[in-house]
């Protein structure tokens, strides 16, 4: 892979450091997402439409635990995460509840 096919690896660390991806449909995560982890006082999801760089600028200021969730063509939602800790547990828990596939993709630089 060229390193002008990584600019949005390389243009919004930590977001894009790690993505999950979950195979089901975007409404179907987020409800599940919702009903976990409204009750630990965190908002409701939030849905727009826009480009996936717009997007996950909105993810900017870091650190305060928030999710993006991107449907994806193929089936599979993408999970973004604010934080510089994978979403490991994330992925996992909507994975075992969903009885649905899932995987962690994660960028490291090539120096």
């Amino acid at each position: 892979m060229k390193s002008s096919d990584l600019s949005l690896f390389d243009a919004f660390p930590p977001v894009t450091d790690n993505i999950g991806f979950v195979q089901g449909n975007i409404d179907e995560i987020i409800a599940l997402c919702d009903g976990w982890l409204i009750p630990q006082r965190r908002p409701p999801a939030e849905r727009f439409c826009s480009r996936i760089e717009d997007a996950i600028e909105r993810m900017f200021p870091t650190n305060l635990d928030r999710l993006l969730f991107v449907q994806c063509k193929s089936g599979w939602t993408a999970l973004f995460h604010d934080l510089h800790e994978t979403t490991d547990s994330k992925i996992g828990y909507i994975t075992s509840r969903l009885k649905r596939r899932g995987l962690l993709a994660t960028y490291i630089e090539d120096h």
